[in-house]
């Protein structure tokens, strides 16, 4: 099995095991909806939308706030392996990880 295949096959395993952790939240899915919409009503120039930088940096605080419970809820014990699984590299040769 290639670096390669092996990573996708642990990728795999620990999105499987995170998603039992992890519980779906409606709430923030309506935010992260809401927040792209203001990006989008600015660009489209409607007037009252003056600030879609807003919707960004929501989106963005959202996102982080899940990101970060998924890797809490990950099965490894370190910050590193978690990074590393979230790359989906089983042998640790992660540029960004390392």
């Amino acid at each position: 099995m290639s670096a390669a295949s092996a990573g996708a096959v642990l990728g795999q395993e620990v999105r499987a095991s995170v998603s039992a952790r992890v519980r779906y939240r409606p709430d923030i899915d309506g935010l992260r909806a809401i927040s792209v919409l203001a990006v989008i009503l600015f660009h489209g120039a409607v007037p009252g939308f003056s600030g879609g930088y807003v919707g960004v940096d929501v989106f963005f605080v959202i996102s982080g706030y899940l990101i970060t419970q998924v890797l809490m809820a990950s099965p490894e014990r370190t910050l590193g392996s978690r990074l590393r699984s979230m790359c989906g590299v089983a042998d640790g040769s992660c540029p960004r990880c390392s």
